[in-house]
């Protein structure tokens, strides 16, 4: 692995752990055994690793959005979204422990993070109406947006809930499963009983 791939993967680990905050170039250069100086020949600092690793998570995040309703199947279709994205917002787990500080403290990523935001948003509506057009989902519209910002709430901030109720919060492990339930549940009193009855099924395969 080169140099600068090892930089971004040791910051990424360090980042997960201990909290962005807690951790200085210095602490990334000795756990690579590497000089300082060979770190700040692949970067200027640590402003441009937390830069390329949002860059990584933007990507990857972005890749799974679904501008298209499915063909079928429209709440395992819900599920595997959701545990998509919560498996690729836990490998970035950093950028969750105090969203509005990091955005904060690097305003840049903020402007980004709510393009995230507004792309994740519109692909739970995709889902949602596509669950409507199966009358799977007894909602109005006004009840579908609604259900949107919550979801998109509830997505951007679980893994930090869990995190503060784990019992050692410096070994915090995501349930991704769980996070998945947190969000689906949210559409169970606007559910079909039939389709109420296909989240507890899910729910007994995952949790």
């Amino acid at each position: 692995m080169k140099t600068r791939d090892r930089i971004l993967h040791c910051s990424l680990a360090l980042f997960n752990e201990e909290g962005e905050p807690n951790v200085t170039t210095l602490h990334i250069a000795t756990e690579l055994d590497i000089s300082p100086g060979n770190l700040y020949y692949h970067f200027k600092g640590k402003d441009s690793i937390i830069a390329e690793l949002f860059a990584d998570f933007e990507q990857e995040l972005l890749e799974l959005q679904i501008t298209q309703a499915p063909l079928d199947s429209p709440l395992l279709n819900m599920w595997a979204y959701l545990q998509f994205s919560f498996e690729t917002m836990a490998r970035y787990l950093f950028l969750f422990r105090d969203v509005a500080d990091l955005l904060t403290r690097f305003p840049a990523l903020q402007r980004r993070f709510n393009a995230i935001l507004a792309k994740q948003r519109q692909s739970l509506r995709v889902l949602c109406e596509a669950l409507d057009n199966e009358s799977e989902l007894q909602a109005s519209d006004a009840d579908i947006a609604s259900l949107v910002e919550h979801m998109t709430m509830t997505m951007t901030f679980w893994l930090n809930y869990q995190r503060i109720c784990a019992k050692k919060m410096d070994h915090f492990q995501p349930d991704l499963a769980d996070c998945a339930y947190q969000v689906v549940s949210l559409l169970v009193p606007y559910l079909a009983d039939d389709s109420k009855d296909d989240v507890k099924a899910l729910a007994q395969g995952y949790l």
